[in-house]
């Protein structure tokens, strides 16, 4: 009898990590990797740069190889929450953004490298944008 409970539970966690309705299907990953504290940051000119919607070219990598995107850029973002990658797709362009999975927010701001990885068969060159 433990047999059928044990496979019941593995089905029931292989499902819940694979219900994320955000996650387009040509994002293949996402890694956050933590940062610095943003009062490390110089505040006049380091975060206006990282907080903006473009890419800065000392900060910031688009790579175009191998049938995929990789994406590499500095965000602020709350040091508390736990957060995943979501893109959009919209005519030339790809949107990059966060969504909060967790339930825990806080006031401390933290600037976090995020790095996508998208599918990208048809070597097609996008307009990139940050939200």
């Amino acid at each position: 009898m433990k047999f059928p409970a044990y496979l019941f539970l593995i089905l029931l966690v292989s499902a819940c990590e694979d219900n994320k309705p955000w996650r387009h299907k040509r994002l293949i990953s996402f890694e956050l990797k933590y940062g610095l504290n943003i009062d490390s940051l110089n505040v006049t000119k380091g975060y206006a740069t990282i907080a903006s919607n473009n890419f800065h070219y000392k900060l910031d990598t688009v790579n175009y190889l191998d049938g995929k995107i990789y994406i590499s850029y500095l965000s602020i973002e709350n040091g508390c929450a736990e957060l995943d990658g979501s893109i959009i797709f919209k005519g030339d362009s790809i949107f990059l953004n966060t969504i909060l999975i967790g339930d825990e927010v806080c006031t401390e701001e933290v600037c976090h490298r995020l790095q996508f990885m998208i599918e990208n068969k048809e070597n097609k060159k996008y307009k990139i944008i940050k939200r």
